[in-house]
Order: C-alpha cells, then structure tokens, then sequence
C-alpha cells in the first residue's frame, strides 16, 4: 500500500530543469543577501578600525608623546584612504536593495500583472527620488541631499560641462571675429567705455572652464568649501541674524556689539559692512532691525540718570555701542553704498535727544567717538538731501529737507536750521561746517594731547573721511563759517602735537585762502596777532607745517583750476527762518519762489603755484561777458545747472522743509 507522499514523487528518470525566470530571480536575490551580509560584516570592521585609532589617540602618557602618536595613526588613516573604505560601505548596502526589488519585479511578472504592475509603479517612483537625491547637489552645492553615488555623478555632471564649453568655446574662436564687427557696428562709441561684450564673453568662458576644471580635481567635498568661503555676504547677514535672535540678555548682546569692529577689520570676510548694515534697516515685514534695536535698547540703559549699571560699567556700554555704530556710519558713507540712510537709524540715532546726550557726556572718549559718529551721519544726511531728492513722494523737483532731518543737521552742526539750510545751497559748505563742529569742540584737547589713543584714532580716520570728498568750495561761502574754520585752523597751526591735523586741515586752509576775502582778511588779522609764519608747502618743519615725504598730501589739480559756478540765488526777497522748529510739523513751507531766480557766476581764484606759474585771473569785463553767455546758456536749455566740477545737477527750482511722511 502506497502512501500520499510517495504518490506526489516524480519518477526518478525525469530530469528537472530551471526555468530561465527562476534563474535570474535567484542570482539577483542571493547577490542581494549576499552584499546585505558584506555590508554588515563591512560596518563592524569599520566599527573596530574606528574604536583602534581612538584607543592609540587616547592612551596615557606625556602630552608630546600623545601627540606623536596621534599624528602617526591619522597619517596611516589618511594615507590608506579609510574615508573610501567608510563611504563604500552604504554604496554596497544600496546596490543590495536595487538587486532585490529588481528580482522581485522578475518573480512577480509570471504570476499576476496587476500585482507586478503595483509593485513596478512604486519601484519607477523611488528610483525617480533617488536619482533626484542624487544630482541635485550637483545644480545646488550647499543642498544636504545625497546618496553613495553623487560624487559619481559630480565628476561626470563637471567632465560633460567641460566638454560642452569648450566645444562653445571652439565654436565662439571661429565666429569672434565676426561676432565683434557686428557688435562694433551696432554699439559705436560704447566700446571706449565698456569695451567689447564679445570680449569680455570670452574672458568670462574661460573663467568657467578654470571653476570648473578645478572643481574635477578637488571633488564635490571641496568645491562646496571653496564656494562656502566665497560666498555673498547675505549668507554671514543670515548667520548674523540668527545669532542675535537667539541671544538673551543684555551683557550677551553687548559682548556682540563689542566684537562689531573686528568683524568690520576683518580680512577673512567678502563684504563684512554690507552684512552688518543689513542689520540696520527695516526688512521687509516692516518689524524693527534685529541690530538697531538691540543697540538702541543697550543705549537706553546708558542714561547717566536711570542707568541701572555702574558708572564705569555704563561708559564701557556707552563706548562700546558708539564705536559700532561709528564703524556703521562709516559704511553708509562709503561710495559702495548709494542707498539713503535708512529711516531707522535717521529717526532713532539722529535724534536731538540721543545727540544731547552724546555732546554731553563727560567721559573724553566715549564723547569723541560719540561726536565722530555724528558727524559721519551729517554728511549722510546732508548727503542724501542733495543726490536723493526722490526719497520722499512729493510734488515739485529741487532740494527737499524734512523737518526732522533739519533738527538733526542743526543739532549736530551745532548752528541754527537757517544756516544749515543756507549752506545746503552751497558747494562744500556743510563739509567745512561738519569739519568745524567735530574739531572746534575738542580743540582744546587735541592740542594738550588728552585724548585716549582709541578714540583719537577714530578721531583720525573720522577727518580722513570727512576731508576725502570734499568738493571745492562755494566762491560766496558765508563769512561767518569761513572766520570759524579759520580760528580753527589758527589753534592747531602751530602746535607740533596736531601736526596730522594741520595736514589734513591745510588744503581746505589754502583754498579759502585763494577763494574768500573774508577767511583771507580773518587770517591775516590772526597773523598780526599771533605772530607771523609760513603756511606754504615748503616751510620748515620747526614752524609746525607738516610737509609729506613725496610733498603731494592731498592737493590736486583740480584743485588750482579756476572754475566757474552758476548758483541759484533768491530773488524774490525771502530768507529762512532762524529755526525751523517754529514751522507747521503738518504744512510744506516753501522758502523761496520757485518762479523768481536768478543765475550768478562768481570766479574761482586759483592759487600762487611757483612750479606751475601764475594762472591768469578774469577780469570783471571778462567775468560779466561769462555771466552773460551763461545767462543766454541757461535760457536756451533747462535741463540741468552746469556747476564747475562739469557735472550736470538737476536744477534747483525750490527748497522746502517738508514733514516726515513727506507728503506736501
């Protein structure tokens, strides 16, 4: 009696044989098993490698033993490539998983194809992720997507760019100079300014094919390290912002501000005031600067009356916040920077408020740095009155002053809003001002040797850049203005101890010299009371006349130019207030006619050059036929005034203190 079992037994003559579906479903899944088990075997080597160097790394022993060892065990790490050995092991785990669902595709298509299709769409979807994961660093280097094969994939993604640019830049040789006459043809004239765009194409391909040939040498690792050093500057604003959003405390945000100046000195940073001065404006949800107002509320705590501090702790914050925001002041005045003030600084540190509380700070330093700032923000302010005219919404063309910037201006030039607003009509006279009020005050202190080396640094490169830019003075600049930087240049001419001071005051010194009667009349008074001296370039160094090693300093040519200037004059009678505080905050006063002007030229005299000679001087018949012809120049086109720089200005129609929000 037979039982089922042997029922179910194949005859022993039949031979079996595999399908060829069979076959490959195997060899792909026992591939697969067997990469799993290599990939598992791999990790625990890696594991045990890895627990070997820490082991030598940190034994005991004399510290320069240790450090012997240490350097010994990375150099055979190094040397052997482990890093490949460590980045092979998920690529095998990887190829495990593709060979299994590649045979479980194979299983499945003999049996149901609603099941294998199912099977096959996931399969397509993940793949698709994959692959998407693994080019995507290649079009963006700091994406922290990847897999095992990317760097596979970068060095050919860079071999087929290399490629297709040099094939671009074959091409480009065998039409440039074609390319270049048709160009030359249709921009005549641009090429002395621009040069050609053909050119400057060719040069920007062959700079793309050296990236890119360098990127292929070092690697997809170090071409993200070298594009992370030469990142923009908003990537350090980003970082810089998320410090300080995660700082609590105002010693913490102090020891911030504190290290602000090394931050701008630094070498190692693109462009390290474009990412502080982000900082300072309003972003765009129109919420307060996350820098500003951290400064702002550490100025707060520095009130000499309510100051919670110490009073040694409450100077050193003083100090602190102002030296940044002085290196802050020197950036917006930087020609890299085109934009205005931003509305936050001007309305929050440009206040009469916080500059009463600066001028009058006892501490020397902490007052300087103070006043060096403010002045920095009074030729931005001043400024942006006369290249930014379209800041406000308004209606009318010329120069237009809020009320508030008006305030500002008179509190930090130290005068009255009428004199501001007559020498915002003036060339270079709310430069000389600006000057007057930074050195007039601290004079005394300059000439003894009492000021701090730190402030008198700030001091230093405060005049550099107030003196740096200073245009020609107005021929008609008002006498009272000339006769205050006059005394001013009187105190420091003959003192040994502020011979950089002279240096740096000496130009303007000459050029009113030649230009104003009244400054010429006040200086030779000064000379028969104080004693006569030599001011000129040759003069001996016992006089106190610093005479620089290559004897040029900052004289110009320019500067012995006899120019001619057309300035716009009130006609019609009308004078400015004396303070503009007693103006209607709501109401637009106009402070002369905008249809009542008339034009004058008044004559530059050039200075006495022995190595140049004598440069002819006009004379009054000269003088009115110019005046004349300037007239008839001026009727016949209204397009802009002509001042003797040679620049071309838009016409002053009108000048108006309007409120804040600017509407008329």
């Amino acid at each position: 009696m037979q039982t089922p079992l042997q029922n179910l037994t194949a005859p022993s003559n039949t031979s079996f044989k595999p399908t060829t579906n069979a076959v490959r479903v195997n060899v792909l899944w026992f591939l697969s098993l067997v990469l799993s088990l290599t990939s598992a075997l791999s990790a625990t080597l890696v594991q045990q490698w890895a627990r070997r160097y820490y082991e030598f790394t940190q034994r005991r022993g004399a510290p320069h033993k240790r450090a012997r060892i240490r350097a010994y065990v990375f150099d055979g790490v190094k040397g052997t490539k482990m890093y490949r050995a460590v980045e092979a092991i998920p690529l095998l785990l990887h190829i495990s998983v593709f060979l299994f669902l590649a045979g479980l595709v194979d299983f499945l298509f003999p049996i149901n194809d609603t099941v294998t299709f199912y099977i096959l769409g996931y399969i397509a979807a993940f793949i698709s992720v994959y692959a998407i994961l693994t080019v995507l660093p290649n079009l963006i280097l700091n994406c922290p997507y990847r897999t095992p094969l990317t760097g596979l994939a970068w060095r050919i993604s860079q071999v087929f760019a290399i490629i297709t640019l040099l094939l671009i830049r074959e091409l480009e040789g065998a039409l440039h100079e074609i390319m270049l006459s048709l160009w030359h043809r249709a921009n005549r004239g641009l090429s002395r300014l621009h040069g050609p765009r053909p050119a400057r194409w060719r040069a920007t391909l062959e700079a793309e094919i050296r990236t890119r040939r360098k990127w292929l040498a070092v690697g997809l690792r170090q071409s993200i390290v070298l594009n992370a050093i030469g990142a923009p500057w908003k990537v350090d604003a980003r970082a810089l912002h998320w410090t300080l959003s995660v700082l609590d405390g105002d010693n913490e945000i102090e020891d911030f501000v504190a290290r602000m100046p090394g931050f701008f000195e630094s070498p190692t940073v693109p462009d390290a005031t474009s990412a502080i001065l982000a900082l300072m404006d309003v972003p765009s949800d129109r919420s307060d600067p996350i820098l500003g107002s951290r400064i702002h509320d550490l100025l707060k705590t520095c009130k000499p009356e309510v100051s919670p501090l110490l009073e040694d702790a409450r100077r050193n914050r003083l100090r602190v916040c102002l030296k940044s925001l002085w290196y802050c002041g020197r950036g917006y005045n930087q020609p890299s920077y085109s934009r205005p003030l931003p509305s936050y600084v001007r309305g929050v540190f440009a206040v009469p408020e916080m500059i009463h509380q600066i001028q009058a700070e006892d501490d020397v330093s902490v007052r300087l740095i103070g006043r060096c700032f403010g002045s920095l923000l009074a030729k931005k302010l001043a400024q942006d009155v006369t290249d930014h005219p379209q800041r406000y919404p308004r209606t009318g063309i010329g120069f237009f002053v809020t009320q508030a910037e008006l305030t500002s201006l008179s509190m930090l030039l130290e005068t009255t809003s009428r004199n501001v607003m007559d020498w915002l009509g003036k060339r270079g006279a709310i430069s000389i001002a600006n000057i007057v009020a930074l050195a007039t005050n601290e004079a005394e202190l300059l000439v003894a040797d009492k000021v701090p080396s730190e402030a008198l640094d700030i001091f230093q490169k405060t005049l550099e850049i107030l003196v740096k830019e200073l245009p020609y003075p107005s021929a008609d600049l008002s006498d009272d203005l000339a006769v205050q930087f006059c005394k001013l240049y009187s105190k420091v001419d003959n003192v040994w101890g502020t011979i950089w001071l002279k240096y740096q005051l000496r130009p303007i010194h000459e050029r009113l010299l030649g230009t104003n009667s009244a400054y010429s009349s006040a200086w030779s008074q000064m000379q028969v009371t104080d004693g006569s001296h030599p001011w000129a370039a040759g003069a001996d160094p016992w006089t106190g006349n610093y005479v620089p090693s290559d004897g040029t300093g900052h004289m110009s040519e320019t500067w012995r130019v006899p120019s001619n200037e057309i300035r716009i004059l009130p006609t019609g009678g009308q004078s400015p207030p004396d303070d503009m505080a007693s103006m209607d905050y709501a109401s637009v006063v106009s402070l002369f006619p905008s249809t009542t002007y008339g034009a004058a030229l008044s004559t530059v005299l050039p200075l006495d050059d022995p190595e140049m000679g004598p440069i002819p001087v006009p004379t009054p018949e000269q003088a009115e036929a110019r005046t004349a012809v300037a007239l008839e120049q001026i009727q016949e086109s209204t397009a802009g005034i002509c001042h003797g720089s040679g620049e071309v200005h838009e016409a002053l129609v009108g000048t108006a203190a309007v409120p804040d929000n600017g509407r008329a």
